[in-house]
Parts: structure tokens; C-alpha cells; sequence
């Protein structure tokens, strides 16, 4: 398969630019690059309706829904896509073919994220781009050995809480 023998020069060029932002500017990017997204979408919907969950799960109340889309989501979708689904595939690939296989670890894990958010094709798309974000962050994050994890967490709850702002703002 092509994307499992990629050239290691390749690996290493494609995402240079990014990998040499420091955290704080790394940061920021995928937070700016997430809510460009939201805006870009909200093209297609006229509204955040779909961009925060709107009828998966049916609120009692303004603070129920803030605090699940701001810390349950985002903390149950770290763990699940970028944590486990990406680490788990990276460590047995290294295991089996001696070598991590990155590019299908994260198309694995934005291809079950944005499944795990099917409300319509527009937003499993959207979707896709927010969960490779959060992966390519999540990868260069654990490269550094930096605390991968909680950064990408932070980052997803900063995410979800703006966009939940600008729904209920705009």
C-alpha cells in the first residue's frame, strides 16, 4: 500500500513548517484554523446548528450543554481518537512492520471521528478537517514529548467552547 511506504524524506517535508512552530503559536493555529472551519461551514448551514451537536444529545439546560460540549466531548474524543485510536496503531505498527505508520493511523482516527459525529456528509466533513487538526497536533505534540495529550485536550475544549459561544452569540 502507498501510504504505508512512504519515503522517510517525504514524512519528513510534509509537515516541516509546522512541526517547527513553537507551542504557543502551534497552539493558536489549530484554534484559528478550527473556528475557520466553523465559519467556512457555516456557509453551507446558515447557522452553528451542526457544528456543536445541537440535537445528539437534548439539553436541559444553557450550562448542561456547556459544559458536555466544552468538557465531556472534548475529553471522551481525546482520549478515544487522538490517545488511543492513534497510539494504539502507532505502537503496533512499529511492532509488526517495525516502523510507525502515521499517515493510516491518522486517517483511521479522523475517519471514526467524523463517524462519530453523523449527522449529515457537510458535517462529517467538517469534521475530518477539525479531527486532522487535532491529530497532526497531537502527533507533533508527542514527537517533542510533550504533554500530547493535555495539549490536544486544551486545545479541542477551547475549540468547542468558542464555537458554542458564537452559536449561541450569532
Amino acid at each position: 500500500m502507498v501510504l504505508i511506504n512512504l519515503p522517510e524524506s517525504f514524512k519528513k517535508n510534509i509537515f516541516s513548517g509546522i512541526q517547527e512552530l513553537k507551542i504557543p503559536v502551534l497552539f493558536l493555529s489549530v484554534i484559528a484554523f478550527n473556528l475557520a472551519a466553523a465559519f467556512l461551514f457555516l456557509l453551507f448551514r446558515n447557522d452553528f446548528f451542526y457544528t456543536i451537536m445541537a440535537y445528539f444529545f437534548p439539553f436541559d439546560s444553557l450550562y448542561e450543554e456547556l459544559f458536555v460540549v466544552s468538557v465531556i466531548a472534548p475529553l471522551f474524543e481525546t482520549t478515544m481518537y487522538q490517545y488511543g485510536i492513534m497510539s494504539l496503531i502507532l505502537i503496533l505498527s512499529k511492532r509488526v512492520f517495525k516502523q510507525e505508520l502515521i499517515i493510516p493511523a491518522i486517517l483511521i482516527s479522523i475517519t471514526t471521528y467524523s463517524w462519530s459525529h453523523f449527522d449529515d456528509y457537510v458535517y462529517m466533513i467538517q469534521m475530518m478537517i477539525s479531527g486532522l487538526s487535532y491529530c497532526i497536533f497531537y502527533l507533533i505534540l508527542e514527537k517533542r514529548n510533550k504533554n500530547a495529550f493535555m495539549y490536544t485536550l486544551a486545545v479541542h475544549m477551547i475549540c468547542n467552547f468558542l464555537v458554542f459561544c458564537l452559536k449561541h452569540i450569532y
